[in-house]
């Protein structure tokens, strides 16, 4: 090693003055706290202002508190390192907030789908550890072969990254106005209001299962070959039915008015139009029925004043109180998927099936909002009963979890740290068997049409083309039991779709109405040759919502029967 005229090596003697130091420490500890804890969380919640209960002042000052202290300890560790453990350190930190930023800017547009069915784990863990690798490599280089300039290089890439991340934030402060965006402005909910009342004279009792996918029956009727024909006395087993969406919205607002998304306006647009103007929600009330929906605020609606003339169950919202350590959390495993993209397809997928953002603030109401948590409502079935009111008519449509992961629901309908999807749906459908049996007890069960189905089934990808990664045509459970109807569980072949549950509603309860519904199931010949439309979500590099339109004919598990029609770009964001 060469010497210095003192004797001393001159590596050693190659050290940052205490001004290079406090410069180099400040920019990295300052632009890693900035990027976690001010530009992530702002960022994600201005553009998602909407779909938020709650507001920027509800979580800044906490964040701003988080930022200082993780400034301060990344600072005060700095410091404590020579030149070329200080520069080995930042030169990580770099390297990963560059490659999360180039990652996320370029493959990375698109990617993070909200459900379980998205872009394969592997595929976006290979695309961030290539950018990283990448990144860190020449990052490396560059310390390597400019060691006097990196000093320089460091200073230049913290203040790139500060500016480039502010300038999104100004932005956001401006066209998108994060500082008075405020998603907490619901008027109305739908709360748990008579769920367990039923008329003593006629009902109509709606179950929709999230993902009834046929694999899920068949998978139980080969483990319990009985289940389902010993529950299920006057049902008829619809088992070539095709759903219209492939995602819960907008499948399950259009199963409740009758009325199809199109694809050109915003989710509330959607949502005011399909319950102001649904013809079935307006002639079941001008048929003397009292309607209660029993759906999750988001994906079925977004804010129930549409629906307060319509659903009995619909509560004034007067304000709402945030729950500050969850939105933290929230907004921070949001952020940290944003730095560590590979992580994010597991988050957004656990905050989504356990609907997490609907827990981040409580909205002020008479009663309980209602939320799909199977195991609450088979425990509060199973307390009261069920009970007859002072209701003629009777409409009542209830959202249960069911088949979709994460499956943490056992047969005897408890809450487990795991289990699967056979175990999940039989605990789910334990509450449709309590249901009936408590209509039996009642005495009321001869006079009430029962649905039982699915959203949706399995859609095998939220990214790419279906046709791709299917093996067999999805298929979504239907049973259907007309007034008055007994005997064992039959099965029909039918050409089914998921829009043929309104027609056959309006015939079997003898609807009077102007309007043209179309055909019973039960008036549908097994043998007819029918072409349902299907219409694959799948989101665009620029995390907007495609429609891939399919026409299926035939038999709808055979893949050859569907055919692609054509892509529809709504230009409406991912929902």
């Amino acid at each position: 090693m060469k010497k210095n005229k003192d004797g001393k090596s001159a590596l050693k003697m190659e050290k940052y003055n205490i001004k290079e130091k406090f410069l180099i420490s400040a920019l990295i500890s300052f632009a890693a706290s900035f990027i976690v804890f001010i530009f992530n969380p702002i960022d994600i919640f201005a553009n998602n202002a909407q779909e938020f209960s709650f507001a920027l002042n509800d979580f800044i000052l906490p964040l701003l508190l988080c930022f200082l202290i993780c400034f301060a300890a990344i600072f005060g560790i700095l410091m404590i390192f020579n030149k070329q453990l200080l520069n080995i350190i930042t030169s990580v930190i770099l390297s990963i907030f560059v490659s999360g930023y180039v990652y996320n800017l370029t493959v990375g547009k698109g990617m993070f789908v909200s459900g379980d069915v998205r872009i394969a784990p592997d595929k976006v863990e290979n695309a961030y550890f290539i950018i990283l690798g990448i990144t860190m490599y020449i990052i490396l280089l560059l310390g390597l072969f400019l060691k006097k300039q990196w000093k320089n290089i460091c200073v230049f890439l913290c203040i790139l990254l500060i500016a480039m991340n502010s300038a999104t934030l100004v932005t956001d402060f401006t066209s998108k106005n994060a500082a008075k965006a405020n998603g907490a402005n619901v008027e109305y909910a739908l709360s748990e209001k008579n769920m367990f009342n039923v008329s003593d004279k006629e009902n109509v009792v709606y179950f929709l299962f999230d993902r009834f996918n046929k694999m899920f029956y068949d998978e139980i009727v080969e483990k319990y070959p009985d289940y389902f024909s010993k529950t299920l006395d006057g049902f008829t087993y619809f088992d070539n039915t095709v759903s219209t969406f492939s995602r819960t919205y907008p499948a399950v607002a259009g199963m409740i008015t009758g009325v199809t998304y199109d694809g050109k306006t915003s989710a509330d647009e959607y949502f005011k139009k399909a319950y102001t103007t649904s013809p079935f929600l307006k002639d079941l009330k001008k048929n003397g029925y009292n309607i209660n929906l029993y759906v999750d605020r988001y994906y079925e609606y977004s804010d129930a004043k549409y629906l307060k003339d319509i659903a009995d169950n619909a509560v004034k919202v007067d304000g709402y109180t945030a729950n500050q350590k969850r939105i933290l959390n929230y907004l921070l495993k949001l952020s940290e998927g944003r730095i560590f993209p590979h992580k994010m397809p597991s988050t957004m997928f656990m905050f989504t099936a356990f609907g997490t953002v609907l827990k981040l603030s409580d909205l002020k109401t008479e009663g309980k909002i209602y939320h799909d948590d199977d195991a609450e409502v088979y425990k509060n079935l199973t307390a009261s009963g069920l009970d007859t009111y002072n209701s003629d008519k009777n409409f009542t449509f209830i959202y249960l979890h069911g088949s979709h992961s994460p499956f943490t629901l056992n047969s005897n309908v408890e809450r487990v740290g795991k289990s699967t999807s056979i175990e999940q749906t039989v605990g789910s459908f334990k509450i449709i068997d309590e249901y009936i049996k408590e209509l039996k007890r009642l005495g009321v069960y001869d006079n009430t049409t029962i649905v039982i189905t699915g959203d949706h089934g399995y859609p095998y990808t939220d990214t790419e083309s279906m046709l791709k990664y299917m093996d067999k045509g999805t298929r979504t459970c239907l049973f259907v039991k007309p007034k008055n109807s007994k005997g064992e569980l039959k099965t029909r072949h039918t050409q089914a779709s998921l829009t043929d549950i309104i027609p056959t509603i309006v015939k079997d309860t003898n609807l009077k109405t102007n309007h043209n519904y179309g055909k019973s199931l039960f008036d549908i010949d097994e043998n007819q040759t029918r072409t349902r439309i299907y219409y694959h979500s799948r989101l665009s590099g620029d995390s907007k919502l495609i429609f891939d339109k399919y026409k299926i004919t035939g038999y709808a598990a055979d893949k050859n029967n569907w055919k692609f029609e054509k892509s529809i770009d709504t230009k409406q964001a991912w929902y």
